[in-house]
């Protein structure tokens, strides 16, 4: 009897420390699945006649450590890439590359430990025979 008291008595002492939070998991083994997830930071439908456009990116999105880029609907040769964060900063990439309809580009990761976005700029040619318009649609990941 005096057993199953004592035993009844830790297993209560260690349910009320977990729940009061004296013990906790570490850190390394507590992740958040949204924080992982890629966000949607924008997307232009890109002017074929034209060889310039820019996403702006508000604030509020938050801080991203890598991004990545997928064009739709119609091909485009992409030049380069330049992003402008929040603190006046950019950064260019130089890619020159056709993309098809469909297409995701390589991940980014973005100097420094975690950045805010101001706006990205694209420059890129139309590819001939081709009637559509593509969209250009940027991804991040905080």
């Amino acid at each position: 009897m005096k057993k199953s008291i004592k035993l009844l008595s830790i297993v209560l002492l260690i349910g009320g420390m977990f729940s009061f939070g004296l013990v906790s998991e570490p850190d390394h083994e507590v992740k958040n699945n949204q924080t992982y997830k890629w966000e949607k930071l924008g997307s232009r439908k890109v002017n074929m006649g034209a060889d310039h456009d820019v996403i702006l990116v508000t604030a509020f999105e938050g801080f991203f450590t890598k991004i990545k880029f997928k064009v739709l609907d119609a091909p485009i040769l992409l030049r380069s890439v330049k992003i402008v964060f929040g603190n006046g900063e950019s950064r260019s990439f130089k890619l020159n590359k056709k993309f098809t309809a469909g297409m995701e580009s390589r991940v980014i990761a973005l100097p420094g430990n975690k950045r805010i976005i101001r706006k990205i700029v694209m420059n890129y040619t139309a590819v001939a025979k081709h009637k559509g318009r593509a969209t250009f649609v940027v991804w991040g990941k905080h």
